[in-house]
């Protein structure tokens, strides 16, 4: 029996190695613990930017597995997903510096 080309339900191998580059920063976070210092950034909610630290693995690990499960239905949002996931790496960055 011939199957269809377009009912596709695999996800392609590039894909899963961008997922898991895009999720490799996750391997400085404890740099990021240590060298996050609060006393530098006035004005700032300290607690809500401390629970934001600490619920960047959640939120790269579900925003990855998502990318991964979602692929196959809806394309785009895997590409809104991992540009969010560069923008919130470069918040990390500047919250560092």
């Amino acid at each position: 029996m011939k199957q269809d080309s377009t009912n596709n339900t695999t996800v392609p191998v590039w894909l899963v190695v961008v997922l898991v580059v895009m999720a490799l920063p996750l391997f400085f976070y404890p740099h990021l613990l240590a060298r996050y210092d609060v006393s530098c950034m006035p004005g700032v909610d300290y607690e809500m930017l401390r629970l934001l630290i600490y619920l960047l693995p959640v939120y790269v690990i579900l925003s990855q597995w998502l990318s991964y499960k979602m692929y196959v239905r809806w394309p785009a949002l895997v590409w809104i997903l991992q540009f969010l996931l560069l923008a919130v790496y470069a918040a990390c960055v500047l919250i560092v510096m």
